[in-house]
């Protein structure tokens, strides 16, 4: 089917529809009809024609899913980023390391570990927030292209 094939029966069908609709607007039956024979259909040729036609939004609720997707983010990305400080800058004393998160998060004991351990517990807990905030973006991104939810 070449080009101007295509558009020909675009317009032979808009013009339909156009027809279809003004005897919608006159006659409330022809409107049920319309509605049990398009719109209710169970044929899913009709079905996905009529989906292609539908605008794709994103209702206020998913809006808000995202934003707070990105609040939570920003939070575990801000606390990644501090957990992962001490190892970056090579502050891997272990009384820097307890003094550190006794006043951030209060996540060490009072009591004696030893070096490697703090080590290792920082690295995990500031890794493990660095991916969980970018897989949190990553998520939002997803759900804002795909359009998934309607309003």
């Amino acid at each position: 089917m070449g080009e101007d094939e295509r558009r020909d029966a675009f317009l032979r069908l808009k013009l339909d529809i156009k027809a279809a609709s003004m005897l919608c607007q006159s006659d409330e039956l022809f409107s049920r009809f319309v509605r049990n024979e398009l719109l209710l259909s169970p044929d899913p040729d009709i079905q996905r024609f009529i989906e292609s036609a539908r605008e794709e939004r994103i209702s206020t609720l998913n809006m808000l899913g995202v934003a707070g997707n990105m609040v939570l983010a920003s939070i575990f990305l801000f606390f990644g980023i501090l957990f992962v400080t001490p190892l970056v800058t090579g502050f891997t004393d272990l009384g820097f390391l307890h003094d550190f998160f006794a006043r951030i998060l209060s996540i060490m004991q009072q009591g004696t570990s030893s070096q490697p351990l703090a080590v290792v517990e920082d690295a995990i807990i500031s890794f493990t927030l660095i991916f969980s905030a970018l897989y949190l973006v990553r998520y939002s991104s997803k759900l804002l292209k795909s359009k998934v939810v309607q309003s």
